[in-house]
């Protein structure tokens, strides 16, 4: 079976309106896209003190033990001490126990 191809008319002004719009929702998803590809990609997603230990299975006196010796990375986000969540799970893959 064979396709027919379909020819549609548009008016001038609304083309180049839809072009626009087209061009404003491409420059969004470059721009956007980007940064959460980037933020995905890298692993951004940052877990609490309490869900680390809960991963670990590990008490919260332990993870600080281990903030101190600089087992695992960790950053101040305000004044509250947050892990990356690829850290994390690349300290469980380096111990084998994914």
């Amino acid at each position: 079976m064979q396709k027919r191809m379909e020819i549609i008319t548009i008016d001038s002004l609304a083309f180049k309106e839809l072009t626009g719009q087209i061009r404003e929702i491409a420059a969004y998803v470059r721009k956007y896209g980007t940064a959460i590809r980037e933020e995905n990609d890298t692993g951004k997603e940052y877990l609490t003190s309490a869900e680390v230990c809960e991963m670990l299975h590990i008490s919260s006196r332990t993870l600080q033990r281990m903030r101190d010796a600089k087992v695992i990375g960790f950053t101040f986000v305000g004044n509250a001490c947050r892990f990356r969540r690829s850290d994390i799970e690349k300290y469980l893959k380096e111990r084998g126990t994914t």
